[in-house]
Protein backbone atom coordinates (compact mmCIF):
# COMPACT_ATOMS: atom_id res chain seq x y z
CA UNK A 1 0.00 0.00 0.00
CA UNK A 2 1.46 3.19 -0.88
CA UNK A 3 -0.13 7.26 0.06
CA UNK A 4 0.93 9.89 -1.98
CA UNK A 5 0.16 13.74 -1.26
CA UNK A 6 0.23 16.19 -3.80
CA UNK A 7 -0.48 19.93 -3.83
CA UNK A 8 -2.87 20.97 -7.03
CA UNK A 9 -6.36 19.55 -7.79
CA UNK A 10 -7.83 16.77 -10.27
CA UNK A 11 -10.17 18.54 -13.09
CA UNK A 12 -13.42 17.48 -11.83
CA UNK A 13 -12.32 17.26 -8.00
CA UNK A 14 -11.53 20.99 -8.03
CA UNK A 15 -13.66 22.89 -4.90
CA UNK A 16 -16.51 25.29 -4.61
CA UNK A 17 -16.66 28.51 -4.77
CA UNK A 18 -17.97 31.58 -4.53
CA UNK A 19 -22.01 32.48 -3.27
CA UNK A 20 -24.03 34.86 -5.18
CA UNK A 21 -27.48 34.25 -4.09
CA UNK A 22 -30.14 35.47 -6.54
CA UNK A 23 -33.32 34.12 -7.65
CA UNK A 24 -33.81 30.85 -9.37
CA UNK A 25 -35.65 28.95 -12.06
CA UNK A 26 -38.49 28.75 -9.86
CA UNK A 27 -40.72 30.52 -7.91
CA UNK A 28 -38.75 30.37 -4.31
CA UNK A 29 -36.19 28.52 -6.16
CA UNK A 30 -32.76 29.99 -4.30
CA UNK A 31 -29.69 30.51 -6.83
CA UNK A 32 -26.05 30.08 -4.97
CA UNK A 33 -23.34 30.69 -7.49
CA UNK A 34 -20.10 29.19 -5.94
CA UNK A 35 -16.57 29.24 -7.91
CA UNK A 36 -13.95 26.76 -6.53
CA UNK A 37 -10.56 27.57 -7.80
CA UNK A 38 -8.07 24.87 -8.73
CA UNK A 39 -5.40 26.26 -5.95
CA UNK A 40 -6.70 24.39 -3.13
CA UNK A 41 -4.52 21.53 -0.88
CA UNK A 42 -5.18 18.31 -1.92
CA UNK A 43 -4.18 14.99 -1.19
CA UNK A 44 -4.35 11.76 -3.08
CA UNK A 45 -4.52 8.23 -0.77
CA UNK A 46 -3.67 5.81 -2.92
CA UNK A 47 -4.31 2.28 -1.39
CA UNK A 48 -3.25 -0.54 -4.29
CA UNK A 49 -1.69 -0.47 -7.79
CA UNK A 50 -0.48 3.17 -8.74
CA UNK A 51 -3.04 5.37 -10.35
CA UNK A 52 -6.61 5.50 -9.28
CA UNK A 53 -8.30 2.41 -8.54
CA UNK A 54 -11.21 1.19 -6.31
CA UNK A 55 -11.04 2.62 -2.61
CA UNK A 56 -8.57 5.07 -3.39
CA UNK A 57 -9.29 8.80 -1.64
CA UNK A 58 -9.04 11.97 -2.90
CA UNK A 59 -9.44 15.00 0.24
CA UNK A 60 -9.08 18.24 -0.24
CA UNK A 61 -9.97 22.27 0.84
CA UNK A 62 -9.74 25.47 -0.39
CA UNK A 63 -11.49 28.57 -0.89
CA UNK A 64 -14.53 29.20 -2.18
CA UNK A 65 -14.78 32.56 -4.38
CA UNK A 66 -17.30 34.79 -6.17
CA UNK A 67 -17.30 33.99 -9.99
CA UNK A 68 -17.55 37.63 -11.17
CA UNK A 69 -14.61 38.86 -8.71
CA UNK A 70 -12.15 35.44 -7.74
CA UNK A 71 -10.36 37.86 -5.13
CA UNK A 72 -13.70 37.64 -3.13
CA UNK A 73 -13.67 34.83 -0.71
CA UNK A 74 -16.92 33.88 0.45
CA UNK A 75 -16.34 30.74 1.97
CA UNK A 76 -14.68 26.99 1.93
CA UNK A 77 -15.41 23.99 0.64
CA UNK A 78 -14.02 20.33 1.91
CA UNK A 79 -14.39 17.66 -0.27
CA UNK A 80 -13.57 14.01 0.33
CA UNK A 81 -14.21 11.46 -3.15
CA UNK A 82 -13.75 8.19 -3.39
CA UNK A 83 -12.79 5.84 -6.10
CA UNK A 84 -15.86 4.02 -7.09
CA UNK A 85 -15.04 2.82 -10.97
CA UNK A 86 -11.66 2.37 -12.01
CA UNK A 87 -9.68 4.83 -14.40
CA UNK A 88 -8.35 2.01 -16.83
CA UNK A 89 -9.44 3.47 -20.14
CA UNK A 90 -9.96 6.93 -19.02
CA UNK A 91 -13.33 6.27 -17.82
CA UNK A 92 -13.27 6.07 -14.07
CA UNK A 93 -15.65 7.98 -12.00
CA UNK A 94 -15.64 9.07 -8.48
CA UNK A 95 -18.36 9.64 -5.75
CA UNK A 96 -17.75 13.08 -3.95
CA UNK A 97 -19.20 14.83 -0.61
CA UNK A 98 -18.57 17.98 -0.25
CA UNK A 99 -19.37 20.52 2.56
CA UNK A 100 -19.50 24.02 1.81
CA UNK A 101 -18.98 26.48 4.49
CA UNK A 102 -20.72 30.09 3.87
CA UNK A 103 -21.88 32.88 5.01
CA UNK A 104 -25.40 31.89 7.35
CA UNK A 105 -24.46 27.98 7.31
CA UNK A 106 -23.27 25.39 5.86
CA UNK A 107 -24.29 23.14 3.09
CA UNK A 108 -23.43 19.01 2.32
CA UNK A 109 -23.66 18.01 -1.49
CA UNK A 110 -22.97 14.62 -2.76
CA UNK A 111 -22.54 12.90 -6.52
CA UNK A 112 -20.58 11.46 -8.82
CA UNK A 113 -17.94 13.31 -10.47
CA UNK A 114 -16.04 11.85 -13.37
CA UNK A 115 -11.92 13.14 -13.86
CA UNK A 116 -11.69 15.55 -15.97
CA UNK A 117 -13.27 18.38 -17.61
CA UNK A 118 -16.94 17.51 -17.39
CA UNK A 119 -20.32 18.32 -15.97
CA UNK A 120 -22.14 16.28 -13.51
CA UNK A 121 -25.11 16.44 -11.16
CA UNK A 122 -25.07 16.81 -7.42
CA UNK A 123 -27.74 16.43 -4.66
CA UNK A 124 -28.36 19.25 -2.12
CA UNK A 125 -27.92 16.47 1.09
CA UNK A 126 -28.55 19.06 3.62
CA UNK A 127 -27.47 21.88 5.45
CA UNK A 128 -27.13 23.88 8.65
CA UNK A 129 -28.50 27.19 10.17
CA UNK A 130 -29.70 29.29 7.35
CA UNK A 131 -29.53 26.10 5.28
CA UNK A 132 -30.72 23.98 7.71
CA UNK A 133 -34.18 22.64 5.33
CA UNK A 134 -31.83 23.16 2.54
CA UNK A 135 -32.83 20.96 -0.54
CA UNK A 136 -32.17 20.47 -3.86
CA UNK A 137 -29.69 20.38 -6.38
CA UNK A 138 -26.46 21.87 -7.96
CA UNK A 139 -24.78 22.08 -11.44
CA UNK A 140 -20.51 20.87 -10.92
CA UNK A 141 -19.07 22.62 -14.03
CA UNK A 142 -15.25 21.12 -13.72
CA UNK A 143 -12.46 22.89 -16.30
CA UNK A 144 -9.03 23.91 -15.83
CA UNK A 145 -9.36 26.63 -13.62
CA UNK A 146 -11.54 24.87 -10.74
CA UNK A 147 -15.27 23.93 -10.30
CA UNK A 148 -17.81 26.18 -11.13
CA UNK A 149 -21.03 25.31 -9.15
CA UNK A 150 -24.91 26.23 -9.88
CA UNK A 151 -26.64 25.41 -7.09
CA UNK A 152 -30.52 25.09 -7.19
CA UNK A 153 -32.33 25.53 -3.35
CA UNK A 154 -35.95 24.70 -3.27
CA UNK A 155 -38.73 25.57 -1.01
Amino acid sequence: MGRKTTIGVVAGLALLATVALGAGAASGDTAIHVLAPIDSIKAELDFGPDGPTMGDHVIARGPLVDPNDTTKKVGRAYLDCLVVKNFAGGNGMYECSYLLTLEGGTLTLTGLDPPGASVSDFAVTGGTDAYRAARGDAVFTDSGGGTDMLITLVD
